[in-house]
């Protein structure tokens, strides 16, 4: 259980699982620590590659459209700040070293939870343009759970914006669920420009940090810091990459 892949199907695991209770503000929240027993959540779960994709819900909203992965300026809109998120996050980013099938992200078509401070910042993971995914069957497979939970990032930033918590949304059965940080803790450290750090952990447990790197700029042009990013994208895993639009 030492990669961030399975401690993540873990978390997920936990909550469809064990369920979820009502919280006085009338949205739900995972079963107290001492009920978990991470081994036993481990053993109930098969890895979501090893669901045939027949068997996982279909999306009557969205779908997956492949495009070749040198082309992703002209596929995916880069943030530009518009929408009030700090310039430091401007362009689209590569998730350099996470397992999960997902390859780049921006956050142009996110929207702050609270618009007068801007500093809680909603990002769903499923919706049309803001996540292109591996393109093959580890990613089509993956969209589909995330379509299935619903699954929104909550982004809370400090004031100066140089560090943030991340906190998973997601819907169960109806039920509005956010993660606990004893389940699954996410944060992301800005660097410099062009370049955060994201770490995280689950169940207490520290695992492997990646790189969140700017591979095209807030103009639609290549991002070639940070030992070249916008080439080592290209290098990594298939030529081709899904991007989800509305059907």
């Amino acid at each position: 259980m030492g990669s961030l892949r399975t401690f993540s199907l873990v978390s997920v695991g936990a909550m469809l699982v064990f369920g979820c209770k009502s919280s006085p503000k009338g949205e739900a929240s995972i079963e107290s620590a001492d009920k978990v027993n991470a081994n036993e959540v481990a053993a109930n779960i098969r890895n979501w590659e090893d669901v045939p994709a027949s068997q996982l819900p279909k999306s009557d909203a969205y779908k997956l459209v492949l495009f070749p992965k040198a082309e992703i300026a002209a596929n995916v809109t880069p943030g530009k700040g518009e929408n009030g998120v700090p310039h430091s996050l401007d362009g689209i980013w590569w998730t350099d070293g996470d397992s999960f099938p997902i390859k780049a992200l921006t956050l142009a078509h996110a929207a702050f939870n609270d618009p007068q401070t801007k500093r809680s910042l909603a990002l769903p993971v499923f919706d049309a343009g803001c996540y292109t995914y591996v393109g093959d069957a580890s990613g089509a497979n993956f969209f589909q759970l995330m379509v299935a939970v619903h699954l929104i990032y909550e982004i809370n930033f400090s004031a100066d914006y140089q560090h943030a918590n991340i906190v998973p949304v997601l819907n169960l059965a109806g039920r509005t669920v956010k993660v606990p940080t004893w389940l699954a803790d996410f944060t992301m450290d800005f660097q410099d420009d062009g370049l955060w750090i994201r770490k995280s952990s689950f169940f207490k447990t520290r695992v492997p940090d990646y790189q969140f790197t700017r591979i095209i700029t807030a103009d639609g042009q290549q991002d070639h810091g940070h030992n070249d990013a916008f080439q080592r994208y290209l290098d990594s895993s298939l030529p081709s990459t899904y991007k989800v639009v509305a059907k």
